[in-house]
């Protein structure tokens, strides 16, 4: 039965690929926690989004009930950019779906939720695009967003390696399927 599913790899992924995906997804779920008490924040702060936001309903603590700051969006950046740099030599052909998955992941968890933090809870050192402190430089943040695109960078080229792998394997199962099926259709 294994062998006619189209997703059937004979070749499991790699022991490093694996601890590679772990670590990145351990720095993919705290992010993912930072995200949710932010939305908790914002339900209970009353619908503010910032410091300078206005409150939309009445708020049960004040804002911020608790600041999401640098010193722990940064460890879970470089945790996950660890991870898929490890990942990223060991991976074979069945693995390309997972490759798009990290790189959705990347760019929304780390790259886009990293630069609303950045803006929302902004920190001495203030953001590159914010005029309130433009001049004191770049936001610590910043400094979690440097692995983020290298990470970014090495998903993307290994994916462009395995994904024409994957079709063709794709395509080469696809056709042992059809010619499965005919031969089962033919009188004995």
């Amino acid at each position: 039965m294994l062998e006619t599913d189209p997703f059937f790899s004979p070749d499991p992924p790699t022991r490093q690929y694996m601890i590679g995906r772990t670590v990145f997804m351990v720095g993919a779920l705290g992010m993912l926690t930072l995200v949710l008490l932010y939305g908790v924040a914002f339900v209970v702060g009353g619908g503010r989004i910032g410091w300078a936001g206005t409150l939309e309903w009445s708020d049960g603590v004040p804002w911020p009930m608790m600041a999401i700051r640098a010193w722990v969006i940064i460890p879970l950046c470089w945790i996950a950019a660890a991870g898929s740099l490890l990942l990223v030599p060991a991976a074979r052909w069945p693995q390309a779906l997972d490759f798009m998955f990290l790189i959705a992941v990347t760019l929304v968890l780390f790259g886009m939720m990293t630069l609303i933090f950045a803006k929302v809870y902004p920190e001495s050192g203030g953001t590159f695009f914010d005029s309130i402190q433009h001049a004191t430089g770049i936001h610590w943040t910043s400094i979690a967003l440097a692995p983020q695109a290298i990470s970014l960078v090495a998903l993307g080229i290994r994916l462009s390696i395995l994904l024409p792998q994957y079709n063709a394997a794709i395509r080469e199962q696809n056709e042992n399927l059809r010619r499965m099926r005919e031969n089962l259709r033919k009188p004995f």
